[in-house]
């Protein structure tokens, strides 16, 4: 036992199903992880933004480089997206349609430029489906 904190419990001790102080100086515990994936958790669970009548809608971004708000963007440092660079733009696209709010997505995403590069954009599945399913019933289709 020399070297080894009494008070410090090993990660093996902790799955024992109940809650267990790990530091007896701090109020720090730990508890078991779950084994199980939940249906009603992860990100598939959190709402989709997309704006009515987002298809009428055509954004005329006057800045050619945009810096996101920490809501889309939050890790350090802040990126400046130059969407004059399809790499940058279509990464500007995914964020927004991922973590935006409807108003994000009004204020950022053009419906006629998001049409020309959907097939290119890299998203979650249930991004992809809320957002095809949007397209599908207003009779848009990319074959």
């Amino acid at each position: 036992m020399q070297g080894r904190k009494p008070w410090l419990y090993r990660l093996s001790h902790l799955a024992t199903g109940d809650r267990r102080q790990v530091c007896r100086t701090t109020n720090i515990y730990a508890f078991p992880m779950a084994s199980t994936r939940s249906s009603t958790l992860g990100p598939e669970s959190r709402p989709v933004a997309i704006p009515d009548n987002f298809e009428q809608s055509s954004v005329e971004i006057a800045e050619v480089k945009i810096q996101l708000p920490r809501h889309i963007w939050w890790s350090d440092p802040p990126l400046i997206f130059d969407l004059t660079k399809e790499k940058d733009r279509n990464r500007l696209y995914e964020l927004v349609l991922t973590e935006g709010s409807e108003g994000d997505v009004s204020q950022f995403i053009d419906f006629q430029t998001l049409l020309k590069i959907w097939s290119e954009l890299f998203l979650p599945s249930y991004v992809r489906r809320a957002w095809e399913s949007w397209f599908d019933g207003r009779g848009i289709s990319f074959d």
